[in-house]
């Protein structure tokens, strides 16, 4: 389903060879995102590629929802990570703290 918002951002349609030319991805990759979906785009009667390009430098309304939904997961993941470290570290220390009279062990030599 289409929202509102996506159907008011222009956009146009460029040939794979014209979309690699600008974005500085290579042909075959172009061709090769046009055939998994990772682009969006249609194939013509004659077997060309055509690739919505949406004005402004802009992404699709949809690919942004999907990479800021993988940005707020992994920010999670790594808010949970720092706390998990930060836990194991405090653990370790105050179960690994050495006396005082150990805290340097430099022996010291005397010479007789």
């Amino acid at each position: 389903m289409t929202s509102q918002i996506t159907q008011d951002i222009p956009y146009f349609w460029l040939s794979a060879k014209k979309y690699s030319e600008q974005t500085n991805l290579g042909y075959e990759e172009t061709l090769r995102q046009c055939e998994t979906g990772e682009l969006i785009a249609v194939q013509t009667d004659g077997g060309q590629w055509r690739i919505k390009v949406y004005k402004y430098e802009s992404v699709p309304f949809e690919e942004y929802e999907k990479v800021l939904i993988r940005v707020t997961e992994a920010e999670s993941k790594l808010e949970a990570v720092k706390t998990l470290l930060e836990v194991s570290s405090e653990s370790y220390t105050r179960d690994n703290k050495l006396p005082r009279s150990n805290r340097n062990p430099v022996r010291k030599i005397h010479r007789m």
